[in-house]
């Protein structure tokens, strides 16, 4: 389940960094019929105009025994010449058995990404369209508001970049809590394992109502387990006719 928390912690929306208003979101994490999460995700405009995406999760119901940890996720991020720029990024997890603490740092004048992974230093080449874990899902809805048909994103995985490719699957009608949207419907394209099958199965849903916000997440891990991600509440952005 922490893979999956940590999959949810991305959403964002907008059809740019500068003009999206600040908001804050809940959702509500399940598998079967037992709710096993929440996340809570807040973005704000910090005084030099640049911006922060802070999400957290915690554990709820018998999920609290079995895996404890708060996950806790931040990037800071600044668009320039119509491209975005990620600054920063920090992941911690505590109060399971096993903390983990990343720390990311995008350096655009040399073109350098300095990670701190546990403690140990690392350092890749930095190149346009790289991004950390939160950063490119604004990326993924600049790209959406654009219409773009190619949606593919380098992104900072612990100590490695790995390349994100998503597809449209058309649109469908979503209900949640907070309301009904109609919802683009993508999938993220995986490398299959040597049976044919793709290692995991992970498919979102963004509202163009609520300026492409994800609204729902499902993921499919290797061994079939669902787990399921529904917007419950939100505010700063009003649903759109």
């Amino acid at each position: 389940m922490r893979y999956v928390i940590s999959l949810l912690l991305f959403i964002i929306s907008t059809t740019s960094a500068q003009s999206m208003p600040d908001f804050e979101a809940d959702y509500m994490v399940s598998t079967k019929s037992m709710k096993v999460a929440q996340l809570h995700q807040q973005l704000t405009t910090n005084s030099d105009n640049t911006r922060t995406m802070a999400t957290s999760s915690k554990p709820l119901g018998l999920a609290k025994m079995f895996a404890p940890d708060l996950i806790q996720e931040k990037s800071n991020w600044q668009e320039a010449n119509g491209q975005l720029h990620p600054i920063s990024y920090a992941y911690d997890r505590t109060g399971g058995k096993k903390e983990k603490h990343i720390t990311t740092l995008f350096d655009w004048t040399n073109n350098q990404i300095n990670i701190d992974y546990k403690g140990r230093p690392y350092q890749l080449p930095l190149s346009p369209n790289t991004f950390d874990n939160l950063s490119y899902q604004q990326a993924l809805i600049n790209d959406l508001v654009a219409d773009k048909k190619e949606l593919r994103y380098s992104v900072v995985d612990k100590y490695r970049i790995k390349q994100y490719t998503l597809a449209r699957q058309g649109t469908e009608t979503i209900t949640t809590p907070f309301g009904e949207f109609e919802a683009i419907k993508l999938v993220r394209q995986r490398i299959k394992t040597e049976d044919n099958k793709p290692e995991r199965q992970t498919t979102l849903w963004c509202a163009p109502a609520l300026n492409y916000l994800p609204i729902k997440l499902e993921h499919i891990e290797k061994d079939g387990s669902k787990f399921i991600a529904l917007l419950q509440n939100l505010i700063g952005i009003q649903p759109q006719p």
